[in-house]
């Protein structure tokens, strides 16, 4: 009797046993299943290369940093990538083409080649490399003028002509990243930057916008022809170096006039500026090298801190300032003030550059449009950049009313083009729309 009473409780916690076993396993399937699926979902999106080849690679570590937030970043990324791809191989006639090829920026303590493009951010992103590198906290110590004539960013730029077989093998495991912006957006941007900000340089006849003036104010060309596309096919020199009917100094260039001065230049087969280049012929990605990450200037805090943690640089400041333009502004505005042929050819005064300023940060939306000007000191020794600073900095922070956004600021500048010049240059940056998936 008591062998069986004995028997008879070893198998009930026998049976106890089993069924918590079984439990027990479940559950342990459950998170083998879950964990697996993370690491296939990152795996996916890292696109892990062999583990032989990465270096100081900890899976567990590198999981313990992700958060929902970067894995939705990584997916974009993922899925950039696979749209360019798709595209590449769409237009195989890209990678046959001998553009001209730009410049990037190699690390040399972290793994990194950066494309330069201009007028996508990359006065900021250089100060945020060379920062890096030099272990700076704050890259906006550096003022956005001087980044792209900094001796020491200049040790890091590398012209795409000049990689060779060596370089290429020593690059081939960094992080390669270019950062492209909506073309119609950019070339908003190039025509305040260059045409309306103060740019002695571009406004004087020798250069674009006397070229400029020759084609539309000497009667080539009439503002107002509703076949203005087709009046940019003659090929007559818009040349004004010789030409003393051209005025010294021109700085009312319009956006339409710029608009058809780049459609001429295209009809014409010339090389674009740089600063309004198609972005795929400054860093041709489906020829070149083969980007990791496809950054967009409309979601750059994000993609940035994605980059900066995938080459362990998370120690970096990179969400910009917002002041940061009203520096930038002030440093054209003085670097223009003191070129000789602002006062001598342009005949403008320091009141005059300040106003001029003004009008254009009020125009893009950084000033709103009911603020005021305070009354100006005459003397143009007053205004130190000190000054200039905390003036435009004081109308950017404190005036109230209405701001002007930057998609009403896009249909305004539209709104200036015809349809048929809207037309050609959709078709002039049209791989940028396909490559990037940019809507057009």
């Amino acid at each position: 009797m008591g062998n069986c009473l004995s028997d008879w409780i070893a198998n009930r916690h026998i049976n106890k046993l089993k069924m918590c076993g079984a439990s027990l396993n479940k559950v342990a399937l459950t998170v083998c299943l879950f964990i697996g699926t993370i690491l296939i979902i990152v795996s996916e999106i890292f696109e892990l290369k062999p583990l032989h080849k990465i270096k100081d690679w900890n899976i567990q570590t590198e999981l313990a940093k992700l958060n929902l937030a970067e894995l939705s970043t990584m997916k974009v990324l993922k899925e950039r990538r696979q749209h360019l791809e798709k595209m590449c191989a769409l237009h195989p006639e890209i990678s046959k083409q001998n553009t001209p090829g730009g410049s990037v920026m190699v690390g040399k303590h972290f793994p990194f080649v950066y494309c330069n493009i201009q007028k996508v951010g990359s006065s900021t992103f250089k100060r945020i490399l060379y920062s890096l590198e030099k272990n700076i906290s704050n890259p906006y110590k550096m003022r956005a003028i001087e980044a792209h004539l900094h001796g020491g960013v200049r040790t890091y730029i590398v012209k795409q002509n000049n990689i060779d077989a060596k370089m290429l093998n020593k690059i081939e495991n960094y992080t390669k990243v270019v950062i492209v912006r909506d073309p119609i957006n950019r070339l908003i941007s190039a025509y305040w930057d260059k045409m309306y900000s103060i740019n002695p340089s571009f406004w004087c006849r020798r250069n674009i916008a006397g070229m400029i003036f020759n084609l539309y104010r000497r009667g080539k060309v009439s503002t107002d022809d509703t076949s203005t596309v087709n009046s940019f096919n003659e090929s007559g020199d818009t040349s004004t170096n010789n030409d003393t009917s051209v005025p010294n100094c021109i700085c009312d260039i319009s956006f339409k006039e710029f608009i058809g001065y780049i459609i001429q230049q295209d009809n014409k087969h010339i090389n674009l500026n740089k600063h309004w280049r198609p972005l795929y012929k400054n860093c041709n990605p489906c020829k070149d090298m083969k980007y990791d990450v496809i950054a967009h200037l409309e979601t750059f805090n994000e993609d940035t801190n994605f980059f900066l943690k995938k080459i362990s640089g998370t120690n970096q400041q990179h969400d910009e300032h917002d002041s940061d333009v009203i520096t930038r502004e002030v440093d054209i505005l003085l670097r223009g003030y003191s070129m000789p042929q602002t006062k001598s050819m342009c005949g403008y005064s320091m009141q005059d550059l300040i106003v001029r300023a003004f009008q254009g940060l009020v125009a893009r939306g950084y000033i709103s449009q009911g603020a005021m000007l305070p009354a100006l000191n005459p003397d143009p020794k007053f205004y130190t950049r000190e000054r200039l600073y905390a003036l435009f900095l004081k109308l950017y922070q404190t005036s109230n009313g209405y701001r002007i956004s930057k998609a009403e600021l896009r249909r305004n500048m539209l709104k200036q083009l015809p349809s048929d010049m809207i037309e050609k240059i959709y078709d002039i940056y049209k791989y940028d729309f396909e490559l990037f998936g940019y809507e057009y």
